[in-house]
């Protein structure tokens, strides 16, 4: 990891905990109403056999909402920080880490495809 990686990387460590309500307090809620209507939206372009590889999870709140739309939808996050996936911890997503998706095991992707 370069500097400028473990930079970034210690700064998401540090703020998982309360990253998402940081995000409330920044956007006085409203991101929650662009990531719903993403959700819905990319929802109802799904097709029978749903598979979401989010790269960059971070907490999974988007991996959440999707859940409560489709969840009959296969799952993946991937994301650099321990903190934000123990954060994201549900069990209904598989969880991997990795900083960038060459570095990600080919296993990650090869049942969604």
């Amino acid at each position: 990891m370069n500097a400028k990686e473990s930079y970034v990387y210690d700064v998401f460590q540090n703020i998982a905990g309360g990253y998402d309500r940081a995000n409330l307090r920044i956007s006085a809620g409203l991101h929650m109403i662009w990531k719903r209507t993403a959700v819905k939206r990319l929802c109802k372009a799904m097709g029978d056999k749903p598979a979401i590889l989010d790269i960059g999870c971070g907490t999974g709140d988007m991996l959440r909402l999707i859940n409560e739309n489709r969840p009959d939808a296969r799952l993946r996050g991937v994301d650099f920080s321990p903190n934000m996936l123990e954060k994201a911890g549900d069990k209904w997503v598989q969880w991997y880490r990795s900083s960038v998706i060459p570095r990600t095991p080919p296993s990650v992707m090869e049942d969604l495809a």
